[in-house]
């Protein structure tokens, strides 16, 4: 969810409104110091939530702390954890706090957290997967509520792909698996402990991904679902979740026919349980439009994106970054289908996007110049193409270096023309 500037009071309405839809979900707020946070919660009050505040307790995050706070509050729709950062003071922190994603998601409670924008640095730099979940960053200019705020998207398009680093980030997966406690998971006594070995076993399936060990990582996979489909109804959020996940990683291993068995079962699932404009529900329809854009069923796959497009106009701001990438995605098939005048004005609806979420120097604003580029060098506008490929590839060079594969790319791109 992305909000762009207002003034406190009306940032606020947007907040709340925002709340009033979710049933469920995950969202953070940053501010400068914990008084700003407290002021936060007090706004909050009038939706009868229940707070947890870590500046009270010395220890490390701990889902299972979060577990006993939620089982006292049964009743509140809305839990408020301040203070986040006084809880990340572990090696492991950021990692648990990670692994409890989807169980607090399936807790099917509104959880807010607060942090200071140290801990969102932090984050930034040692989460993989964070932007994923993370849907809103609330800053207060200063301590009076009645002064300016902003919300914007808390991101890092930049991703963590070095393999070191997802190397280290295995290991310490897998260091729970070592002595064998994930054995002998299912059963109605073990359901907490087989749901976190399903997360563990989920993560170091998407990082085996992230490292294009596709068989790996399916292997992964299908042990979490195994868990899944013993433990929850078959129709569980969750395994639509991981069907998403399985039909990803089909498509990236170039198995368009069980990349859409996947997407499809999720969206059956998705379909059923939630409502109709409920964004996993579009991100499914996104994710089929890749595949049959991917198998040249063009027309399909505009059918899907036009859904999700349907779906993203009525809950986000037009801002919203996912609009971006769907922008581009439609482009990018009427450039297939050779309709260039379409391809052109999607590419700059993504491009407009891109801007105003993510900054002009984002990458995505550069993914949107080189497509930009590749359409008017399909069109034999050779001088407008080397003007857009030029603009990726300073933005480029700027934010990753000249050995970057991204950066290498655009001076292929214009050597092309050149």
């Amino acid at each position: 969810m992305m909000f762009s500037k207002a003034n406190n009071i009306e940032g606020l309405w947007d907040f709340e409104y925002m709340l009033k839809l979710a049933n469920s979900g995950i969202f953070f707020f940053t501010t400068k110091s914990p008084k700003m946070q407290k002021l936060v919660a007090d706004e909050l009050k009038i939706y009868d939530i229940a707070v947890f505040d870590y500046s009270k307790y010395r220890e490390d995050y701990s889902y299972y702390k979060l577990e006993r706070f939620a089982d006292q509050n049964p009743d509140k729709k809305i839990l408020v954890v301040l203070n986040l950062q006084n809880a990340m003071i572990g090696k492991y922190s950021i990692v648990n706090l990670n692994l409890s994603r989807d169980m607090l998601y399936r807790r099917k409670q509104v959880w807010i957290f607060g942090m200071t924008e140290f801990l969102k640095d932090v984050i930034l730099i040692n989460a993989i997967d964070f932007y994923s979940w993370v849907n809103l960053k609330v800053s207060f200019e200063d301590e009076n509520v009645e002064r300016d705020s902003h919300y914007e998207f808390i991101a890092s398009e930049e991703g963590f792909l070095k393999l070191s680093f997802i190397d280290d980030l295995l290991e310490t997966y897998e260091n729970p698996l070592k002595d064998g406690d994930d054995k002998d998971l299912i059963g109605d006594d073990n359901k907490t402990k087989s749901s976190f070995y399903s997360d563990i076993y989920e993560k170091i399936a998407s990082l085996n991904n992230k490292k294009f060990e596709y068989d790996e990582a399916l292997s992964w996979y299908f042990k979490s679902l195994n868990i899944r489909e013993k433990i929850f109804d078959s129709e569980d959020p969750s395994i639509a979740d991981l069907y998403n996940d399985i039909g990803v990683v089909y498509r990236n291993k170039g198995d368009y026919d069980k990349a859409l068995e996947f997407y499809f079962k999720a969206l059956d699932i998705r379909e059923k349980v939630l409502w109709e404009g409920h964004t996993d529900i579009a991100f499914t329809c996104n994710n089929i439009g890749v595949a049959y854009s991917d198998t040249g069923e063009y027309d399909k796959a505009l059918g899907y994106y036009f859904r999700a497009l349907e779906i993203f106009q009525k809950v986000l701001r037009k801002e919203n970054p996912s609009n971006a990438i769907l922008y581009n995605n439609i482009g990018g098939t009427y450039g297939y289908k050779e309709d260039f005048d379409k391809a052109l004005e999607y590419f700059f609806k993504s491009l407009e996007t891109f801007e105003e979420s993510l900054g002009s120097e984002s990458p995505g604003v550069a993914t949107s110049y080189d497509n930009i580029g590749s359409v008017y060098r399909d069109r034999g506008e050779f001088t407008k193409a080397l003007e857009f490929y030029n603009k990726a590839m300073k933005i480029r060079q700027k934010r990753f270096g000249e050995e970057h594969p991204s950066t290498k790319q655009s001076y292929k791109n214009i050597a092309k023309i050149d």
